[in-house]
């Protein structure tokens, strides 16, 4: 198979193991991959990737993933970017799909996200299809601003997006400890950039019974076990964390005590 015309691009921190088996599959299909690695990275993953052909890998101060992904747009050499985590691979059906893009017309594609917890594909829980668009020529699109929850944006007026076929297949999670650790991540990242009133108690725990309501029952996480529990579980205790969180920044700002 011809190696496929585009750059893909990844940021990453502390997930050595992962990010260079990735790049090593994936440097075998597509003509350039470029890695930006957190400055607080502490398993020596610049050094890791550094030898591999056809790998691009540089350090970065983390100012937020939608700046972070830009950059490592900026640095590609290819107008055709592929934007993927270090938690992520393609399947097959998916790299079929794009080797039949065609890439003299500047457009942007999504693929449906296959996420996993504790290697178990979950198709319940809000988890799936999880549609994200992540292959675009950048004439046309680029990241957001976004501190967190980034995406892909037109430049100027959005067009039809079309939806590719196959998975991009996720494996995240192995355990309830990573999934706390993700949903506190972001939801202090966005709690430290909010600049709303601050909400009330009844209102923040009625986010939260729903936020455990939506993916337990109403998507049907009660389907698949402890495993769906615990995802719908640690949804409601992000809700709880991000909305709490906000409002106690929100009442510092203010100078409200109590």
């Amino acid at each position: 198979m011809e190696k496929l015309d585009l750059s893909v691009v990844i940021i990453t921190r502390d997930d050595e193991h992962r990010v260079t088996k990735l790049v090593a599959y994936l440097v075998g299909i597509v003509s350039e991959v470029v890695v930006l690695i957190d400055n607080r990275d502490e398993e020596g993953t610049l050094s890791s990737l550094m030898g591999i052909k056809g790998c691009v890998a540089a350090s970065f101060e983390f100012e937020g993933f939608g700046a972070a992904k830009q950059k490592a747009v900026s640095m590609a050499k290819h107008p055709w970017i592929l934007s993927l985590d270090s938690d992520e691979m393609l399947d097959d059906a998916c790299l079929l799909a794009i080797g039949k893009v065609d890439f003299t017309k500047p457009a942007v594609y999504r693929f449906r996200r296959l996420n996993h917890y504790n290697d178990r594909p979950i198709k319940a829980c809000g988890w799936y299809p999880d549609h994200v668009k992540r292959l675009f020529h950048r004439s046309v699109a680029g990241f957001s601003e976004d501190v967190v929850h980034e995406s892909v944006q037109f430049h100027g007026v959005e067009e039809e997006i079309a939806l590719l076929d196959g998975n991009i297949l996720h494996y995240s999670f192995y355990g309830s400890h990573e999934l706390l650790s993700k949903v506190l991540t972001y939801t202090t990242m966005y709690a430290d950039h909010y600049n709303g009133k601050p909400k009330s108690v009844v209102v923040i725990l009625m986010r939260t019974v729903f936020g455990f309501i939506k993916p337990y029952i109403l998507r049907r996480g009660i389907f698949y076990g402890r495993d769906g529990f615990i995802i719908s579980l640690m949804h409601a205790a992000g809700v709880f964390h991000k909305h709490w969180r906000a409002s106690e920044k929100a009442r510092e700002k203010s100078g409200v005590k109590g």
